[in-house]
């Protein structure tokens, strides 16, 4: 477990505002700057933050009611989470990796680009311009 990622989870849990404690804003804090961490990974840092934070506070009162909220809302709210950084509404620390479909559209623009500055000569253009990637 990344202990960095626990303490901030565990600090905004315990130091956030009443209203500002959602599932949704806890998982965002987890995946802000690793939004690659597994789900799993993710619920489980949740749940040992939640669990030592709760017993902080008296059982019934707001605070302890909100905690106890986050561990049943962690599916849907990990789904909005994770939809929302897909299609960029949220902005995060993490890139997403480029597919293959997005890498061979590069190379082409890489290859008109190239081709575009510059007059090659004939053997220049037979010659492949990428020849690894690695």
């Amino acid at each position: 477990m990344p202990i960095n990622l626990y303490t901030k989870i565990y600090n905004f849990l315990l130091n956030a505002k009443e209203e500002d404690i959602t599932a949704r804003s806890v998982i965002y804090q987890g995946i802000k700057d690793n939004p690659w961490i597994f789900q799993n990974e993710l619920k489980s840092i949740i749940e040992q933050a939640v669990a030592f934070v709760k017993n902080q506070y008296e059982r019934g009162s707001l605070r302890h009611t909100t905690l106890l909220k986050i561990l049943s809302e962690f599916e849907i709210g990990f789904k909005i989470v994770c939809s929302l950084h897909n299609i960029s509404a949220v902005k995060m620390n993490g890139k997403r990796p480029l597919t293959l479909n997005k890498i061979e559209k590069n190379i082409k623009a890489l290859k008109v680009n190239r081709f575009c500055d510059q007059k090659p000569d004939q053997s220049e253009l037979n010659r492949p311009y990428i020849t690894c990637w690695i």
